[in-house]
């Protein structure tokens, strides 16, 4: 055979068969070289073509995918830009931010002090595009994320929305007028229209990372939303 005048061994008992390359073809190691040292012999002319056999299935639309795409609809349709953040963060960053109460996820070998653990939380995160938004001279910012929060039970998919600087409504005006609580709560009671979620309740909250005096939770019959709020001044 055509792998024996190549010195390979064979041994054949019926139902399975074992081959074994010489001691000097270092490089055959696995199934795939065997059939590739016999076309080599044969010529890959030689071989007859032939598509391979593809099973077609219906894939089932994901809502997940749906609901994200008008998630973004909305958030953009009210001036919002979406960004994509680290995913990692360090623990005197949460610290900072006064999100420190909520554990995340340690990693074993982070490549660095500020990779230590992946984020619990999308404030840190914001609050850096913010302040590069800034130092560029972009004072006015208006972000959105879609974007996963690592915790000790687990990762949760969230949405974070940070809005600061002025109003963009009327170029004619002089002198424009500092985006405020009622700015944020008007972009997210639309996108909650939008996602024709209704009967919404707004409770005051406290949230460590947010000003008491202005800081609610967003709840319905179906459970807690989230909470929306002023950083506090600490944080910032």
């Amino acid at each position: 055979s055509i792998l024996q005048k190549l010195q390979f061994a064979i041994k054949d008992d019926g139902e399975n068969m074992v081959i074994t390359p010489p001691a000097f073809r270092q490089d055959v190691n696995r199934n795939v070289d065997i059939v590739e040292e016999v076309a080599r012999i044969i010529g890959y002319d030689g071989l007859e073509s032939s598509v391979p056999t593809i099973k077609a299935e219906n894939v089932l639309p994901d809502n997940r995918v749906a609901i994200k795409s008008k998630i973004r609809t909305s958030m953009t349709s009210s001036g919002c830009n979406e960004v994509v953040t680290l995913t990692m963060t360090y623990q005197e960053e949460l610290a900072k931010c006064r999100c420190d109460a909520q554990k995340g996820v340690t990693i074993v070998n982070p490549m660095t002090r500020e990779q230590e653990m992946m984020r619990p939380h999308l404030l840190p995160q914001f609050l850096n595009v913010l302040q590069l938004n800034q130092n560029r001279g972009s004072k006015d910012v208006m972000i959105f994320e879609i974007g996963k929060v690592y915790l000790s039970e687990g990762e949760q998919e969230v949405l974070g929305l940070l809005v600061a600087g002025c109003q963009n409504t009327d170029w004619r005006l002089t002198k424009k007028a500092e985006v405020d609580f009622y700015d944020a709560k008007g972009i997210v009671e639309g996108f909650f229209s939008d996602l024709d979620i209704m009967d919404l309740n707004w409770q005051r909250d406290n949230q460590p990372y947010l000003d008491v005096t202005e800081c609610v939770k967003i709840l319905n019959q179906n459970g807690i939303w989230g909470s929306l709020g002023k950083v506090h001044p600490e944080v910032l």
